[in-house]
């Protein structure tokens, strides 16, 4: 009698492993290279995720991220405020009469320590005989003006790599900020210096000719790089595009085959 039940459970139990579809044997443990033994299939809807893709999209979003450039205004109002208030005081000083002071030297003395500029003994002949007319101050502001507004980098040979598809110009004091993309309109200082030499037949008939040198080089001294790249923001900005990128995926369907046989895993 124990035979027959014996016989009778195995028989049910091998007909319930034949017949039914769920059914799954454990999966052979598989390792990487490995030949798969026969087909795989999944066994439930999954959604994977496309590492490659993802990857690719981050790294398109930090390439698309501008680099940042800081505009500094204070360069131009800096130059402004210490030509204007030195050529003011010096043209008042010759209203002055001081004895036993050689007005001489203290005017240059002045100028140096308020423009930190020294000018050839010509030069300063010059200025002392226009009696140092506001007009030349404004003259060289003039040429620096339009320059210094649009912006001036050290160095366009040493721009950022990536600025080729453009740069974000950030006014360090308003905070505001603009796109600028090749061809850029801001000059670094070599074209700077160019251009000033290229304006500075069309100054102003106020004063005599011989005061152009005297123009340029005060222009000179002033035209000062107020452009310059902001590393750590420009890192910030691609790190945040990077992290805005939602993961990628694929779904694969239950029963949908991930390995079929002969195939290395």
């Amino acid at each position: 009698s124990y035979q027959k039940w014996f016989i009778g459970i195995g028989t049910a139990l091998l007909l319930t492993f034949l017949l039914s579809p769920t059914l799954q044997l454990p999966l052979k443990e598989y390792k990487a290279g490995d030949i798969a033994s026969k087909d795989i299939k999944s066994t439930q809807d999954l959604l994977v995720e496309d590492e490659k893709s993802t990857q690719e999209k981050r790294i398109e979003a930090e390439r698309s991220a501008l680099s940042v450039y800081d505009y500094d205004p204070a360069v131009l109002i800096d130059a402004e405020n210490r030509v204007r208030s030195t050529f003011e005081s010096l043209a008042h000083s010759f209203q002055k009469v001081e004895r036993g002071i050689d007005q001489n030297v203290q005017r240059k003395k002045e100028w140096e320590s308020s423009l930190r500029l020294s000018l050839p003994q010509r030069e300063w002949n010059i200025l002392e005989r226009e009696r140092f007319n506001p007009a030349i101050g404004e003259a060289a502001l003039t040429l620096i003006s339009s320059i210094l507004k649009k912006g001036v980098v050290n160095d366009k040979d040493l721009l950022d790599p990536d600025s080729d598809k453009g740069v974000i110009i950030r006014n360090i004091q308003t905070r505001e900020e603009r796109k600028s993309f090749p061809p850029f309109t801001f000059l670094d200082s070599k074209e700077g210096r160019s251009k000033l030499r290229a304006q500075a037949d069309l100054l102003s008939s106020t004063f005599r000719k011989e005061a152009t040198p005297v123009i340029l080089r005060m222009a000179e001294h002033f035209l000062k790089p107020n452009l310059t790249f902001n590393k750590d923001e420009t890192e910030d900005r691609k790190t945040k595009a990077r992290e805005k990128v939602k993961t990628v995926y694929f779904q694969i369907k239950r029963g949908e085959v991930v390995l079929r046989a002969g195939e290395r895993v």
